[in-house]
């Protein structure tokens, strides 16, 4: 894949989330989005990025990617993921509570039990991506 083509479907995978239109959402903010890369394409990307020009004379921030902020992620399966941030949370939930008087005692026990998990909240505002088939293979 050339840098262009790469640069073109990240593009456009950014346009597929900042369009968005629903009951909820009515387009979002790029400085909302974090793209996340696996690091074959992160680097691809990254060397696009060292070859710009940059007009202000320091260096080019490899962190932003036209206003979204981008990850190198080696756990995760397909090529790019973006998403609003905060879609993906750690939900807790507690189940009622029961109380039960605690034999030959005057005490009161409290039960309460908590669910933990990580958990998409806001799955429409998550999308992925296949960039290309030219991935090195280990």
């Amino acid at each position: 894949m050339t840098e262009t083509a790469l640069v073109d479907k990240v593009e456009e995978l950014i346009q597929t989330l900042e369009t968005v239109s629903n009951d909820n959402v009515d387009g979002v903010d790029r400085e909302l989005m974090t793209l996340s890369l696996k690091p074959y394409y992160f680097g691809k990307l990254r060397n696009y990025i060292d070859s710009l020009a940059n007009p202000n004379g320091g260096g080019v921030d490899i962190n932003m990617f036209h206003g979204v902020r981008i990850v190198s992620n080696t756990r995760q399966t397909e090529d790019a993921i973006i998403m609003v941030n905060g879609s993906i949370a750690l939900v807790s939930v507690v189940d009622n509570f029961i109380t039960e008087r605690i034999p030959f005692s005057n005490e009161t026990a409290l039960e309460m039990f908590f669910n933990y998990g990580c958990k998409a909240v806001m799955a429409d505002l998550i999308f992925y991506a296949n960039l290309g088939d030219d991935e090195p293979s280990a």
